[in-house]
C-alpha cells in the first residue's frame, strides 16, 4: 500500500511512552480496516510510539504490505532484547489477569489506603503469595542434597515440614547445605537442578487433578500454571483437553534441528594394550570367560602420534605385538583427549586436544548447575481435567535462573513463592 501513516496528535516523547490506544487506532487507520484495527493495537499494546513504528514497518516489509496482529506478535518477539527469567505474555491472558479476591479487597480498602488519617494505621503495602496458584500434598518433588548422585521423591508436605525444620524433626535438615530440585530452563531449554529458596502452606484450596497421556497426572489449583508446549505457562482451569504441554524427558528430542549426541568411536580386542577398560565376553558352549580391553579412537590417535607410528601400526602392536606394546608411551590416567569442533566422531589428530580430567569437565560444564545431570523435555497431551475438591496445598520458591518446578513423573509447574509489593 502507498498510504503514509499519519503521524499528527503525538506531542510528546515517543521513544519514552505509550500511546493512547485512540492514537494508536488514528496512526493505523490508513493501512487496515476498521475491523482489524482493534486486534492489531492489542498487539502494540506497552509500546511506545517509535517501538509501535518500527513493529508496523518491519512487519509489512517481511509480510509484503500486511499487517496483522499475529504478524506484528512475531515481530515483537524478534525485536525483544531476551532477559534472563524474563519471558514476553500477554497480559491480557486469562492467567495474569487480577485475582477477583484481591480486586474485590482493593476496591473495598481503597479510601483506606489514600486517605488515611493515621499514618502510623496506614498500609505500607501487600504481601502476595506470589502469582496465584499451589500444588496439592501429595504431590512428589525431587530433592537433591549434598554430595547425592540423584535425587530422591518427598511429599511436598514433608519437604515443607524438613526444609522449614518444624516441630523436633529426628534428623534435621542444616541450612548451609542447599537444597536443589528439577526446574525447567526457559533459555537453554534444558531440565536442569535449580536451588530451593523456600517451601510455603498456602492453606486449604479449591483443586483440579490434570492428567496426562504418558506422564501421570498432578493435583494443583485452578489457577496454577503448567508449563504449555509454547514455552508459556498456562492456568490449569483453561487447559483443554487434547492440549500440548512440555514434560521432563531423559532423552535429547530429535527433529526440527535438534540430533541425539554420537558416541565415541571405540576400539575393541586390544589384548596387550595396557591401559582403556575391560570387557567380558562368555563363551555359551564352553563357559569359559574372555576379557580383553577396549579404548576410544580419539586417544588411541593421540598415543599413536606420541609413539610416532600410523595409528593403524599402533593398532597391530597392542592387538598382535605384545613385545612392541610392553615398550609404547601411553598417556596418563590423569588426562582426557577433548573433541576441538565438540564432535566426538570427528578423530583428526588436528581436532584432538589433551587436557586435565578436571579442565575437560569444567570445560564441558561451566555452569554451576549443570554439574548435575540434565534432562531434556518431551512433548504430552492433556486427556483430562477434574475438580477433586478442596485439598491442603503449598508451593516452592526456587532460584531466579527458572521460577518453575517439575513434579510428580515430569510435569512441569510454575513456582509462585512469595512476592512483597
Amino acid at each position: 500500500m502507498s498510504q503514509k501513516i499519519d503521524l499528527s496528535g503525538f506531542r510528546y516523547r515517543a521513544d519514552h511512552f505509550a500511546p493512547p490506544a485512540s492514537l494508536l487506532k488514528k496512526m493505523l487507520a490508513a493501512v487496515l480496516n476498521k475491523d482489524d484495527i482493534d486486534k492489531v493495537v492489542g498487539a502494540l499494546g506497552g509500546l511506545s510510539v517509535k517501538d509501535a513504528l518500527n513493529t508496523v514497518r518491519i512487519t509489512r516489509a517481511r509480510d509484503s504490505g500486511k499487517l496483522s496482529a499475529e504478524g506484528a506478535i512475531v515481530t515483537r518477539r524478534s525485536m525483544l532484547k531476551e532477559s534472563k527469567g524474563l519471558s514476553l505474555v500477554d497480559p491480557y491472558m486469562p492467567a495474569y489477569l487480577p485475582d477477583p479476591q484481591l480486586e474485590k479487597f482493593c476496591k473495598f480498602e481503597k479510601e483506606f489506603f489514600l486517605n488515611s488519617h493515621d499514618s502510623r494505621l496506614q498500609p505500607r503495602g501487600l504481601l502476595f503469595d506470589g502469582p496465584a496458584g499451589c500444588v496439592a500434598e501429595g504431590t512428589l518433588i525431587g530433592i537433591r542434597r549434598g554430595r547425592r548422585n540423584n535425587h530422591r521423591l518427598l511429599p511436598i508436605e514433608d519437604l515443607y515440614v524438613k526444609f522449614n525444620n518444624i516441630g523436633k524433626p529426628v534428623s534435621p535438615w542444616r541450612k548451609a547445605m542447599p537444597s536443589f530440585t528439577q526446574s525447567w530452563h526457559p533459555e537453554t531449554g534444558r531440565v536442569v537442578y535449580n536451588v530451593i529458596e523456600g517451601v510455603y502452606d498456602k492453606g486449604e484450596r479449591p483443586c483440579l487433578e490434570v492428567t496426562m497421556a504418558n506422564t501421570g497426572g498432578v493435583v494443583l489449583t485452578h489457577d496454577h500454571p503448567i508449563l504449555n508446549d509454547d514455552g508459556l505457562f498456562v492456568r490449569a482451569d483453561i487447559l483443554a483437553l487434547g492440549a500440548k504441554v512440555l514434560v521432563r524427558s531423559s532423552m535429547l528430542p530429535q527433529g526440527e534441528g535438534r540430533q541425539v549426541r554420537p558416541h565415541r568411536a571405540v576400539v575393541e580386542g586390544l589384548k596387550y594394550y595396557p591401559g582403556g577398560s575391560y570387557r567380558s565376553v562368555c563363551d555359551v558352549n564352553t563357559g569359559k570367560v574372555y576379557e580383553y580391553r577396549r579404548q576410544c579412537v580419539s586417544r588411541l590417535t593421540v598415543e599413536a602420534h606420541l609413539n610416532g607410528l600410523t595409528y593403524e601400526e599402533f593398532i597391530h602392536a597392542i592387538k598382535k605385538d605384545p613385545e612392541m606394546s610392553s615398550k609404547l608411551i601411553l598417556l596418563p590416567k590423569t588426562v582426557d583427549v577433548h573433541h576441538i569442533d565438540e564432535d566426538p566422531t570427528n578423530d583428526v589428530l588436528t581436532n584432538l586436544q589433551v587436557l586435565e580430567k578436571a579442565a575437560h569437565h569444567q570445560l564441558h560444564n561451566p555452569n554451576p548447575e549443570d554439574r548435575f545431570k540434565t534432562d531434556y523435555t518431551r512433548i504430552d497431551t492433556v486427556v483430562s481435567v477434574v475438580d477433586v475438591g478442596v485439598r491442603r496445598t503449598f508451593d516452592l520458591g526456587v532460584g531466579e535462573q527458572a521460577t518453575n518446578f517439575v513434579v510428580n513423573d515430569g510435569i512441569i509447574v510454575h513456582s509462585c513463592g512469595l512476592a512483597s509489593f
